[in-house]
């Protein structure tokens, strides 16, 4: 999808996804509208079918207003407050109007926090050129609600983010933030993107989470990869893949434990569509780069760097590695009856 001006939207990619969804029965994600990105700006769609599943996914250009500075259409910087404000909900009742059918779930705000000390993101259009600032988080999922009652009623509205899987002062901030909006119908999920290297899962994913179902919260994994650093053309050892299975595993175990973790979903298919492992990857025309600022993060992010990959659930030939095979066949049993 993307905007050459304040009010147009040109669809043809996005439907071509869309169609692919009505006509195979599957679910819609629908990946993101506002956020903070170190990326090239995109609109993405996760499509499901159902509870656990790798999902088929596709990275669409470009969503109006998606990413820090330089990643978004120039005309956004022109606007005045009232006509950004103006624009962004417009953005969101379009979206949810045109694929709200299959949509189970739309992250409408994604990576607004610091992961250092939990604090809003300041380089954002909609912060600083909006009469909102921050509160442009309750405007927009006042309108995201609003669209969902008129088009959707079972839309879940998530805040997505990553680096909050463990707990320190940005999972607090997400919770105390998402149960604010929780208390004013104005979310219903969190999403945890769960990026992660073999080996290195954080301490007290679980405890953590539950925070937020506890709170009345539902939550989901949402863009699942475990990498393998320092792999090379001969691949991994049995012992690194027996680990990267247990990773796997654990994460699964831990969306089935905790009640209101009602999905996971696999950032990629295969390492052909993964970002893990270069520090410049095309998919499609997204360009995913790491940003200096978020080198000083990469520990409880993931090692992205050259050297890592090998991060999903199948191989280079679609054929699927020891994670997946290690998985309970039951969880895909379910999807499958549930469709």
């Amino acid at each position: 999808m993307a905007s050459p001006d304040p009010y147009g939207f040109t669809w043809g990619a996005a439907d071509g996804v869309y169609d692919f969804v009505r006509k195979n029965d599957k679910l819609l994600r629908i990946h993101t509208l506002f956020g903070y990105a170190s990326h090239q700006s995109s609109f993405n769609f996760s499509v499901h079918n159902a509870r656990f599943e790798t999902n088929f996914w596709c990275v669409l250009p470009s969503s109006i207003f998606f990413g820090s500075q330089g990643q978004y259409p120039q005309w956004v910087d022109s606007l005045q407050p009232d006509q950004l404000e103006d624009a962004m909900a417009k953005l969101i009742w379009n979206v949810i109007a045109r694929y709200n059918e299959r949509a189970i779930a739309i992250d409408v705000c994604n990576e607004i926090f610091n992961v250092q000390d939990g604090h809003m993101r300041d380089n954002t259009p909609w912060v600083r050129n909006t009469n909102k600032h921050e509160g442009f988080v309750e405007f927009v999922y006042w309108h995201a609600r609003q669209a969902s009652l008129t088009y959707n009623k079972n839309l879940l509205l998530y805040l997505n983010d990553y680096g909050i899987e463990g707990p320190g002062p940005k999972a607090d901030a997400i919770l105390n933030k998402a149960t604010y909006l929780k208390g004013r119908n104005l979310l219903d999920a969190v999403g945890f993107q769960c990026h992660f290297s073999v080996g290195k899962l954080p301490q007290g994913i679980e405890e953590n989470m539950k925070r937020f179902t506890d709170a009345g919260l539902k939550i989901a994994i949402t863009e699942l990869d475990i990498a393998i650093e320092n792999v090379d053309s001969n691949g991994a050892s049995q012992a690194v893949l027996e680990q990267q299975a247990k990773d796997f595993q654990h994460i699964f175990d831990i969306c089935e434990r905790l009640q209101g973790c009602v999905s996971v979903t696999v950032w990629g298919v295969t390492p052909k569509d993964s970002w893990i492992g270069k520090n410049d990857i095309s998919m499609g025309k997204v360009i995913l780069n790491i940003s200096q600022g978020d080198h000083a993060c990469i520990d409880s992010f993931h090692n992205a760097s050259l050297g890592s990959g090998k991060a999903l659930l199948f191989d280079e030939n679609y054929q699927p590695t020891l994670a997946l095979k290690k998985l309970p066949q039951k969880l895909f049993e379910n999807s499958r009856n549930s469709n």
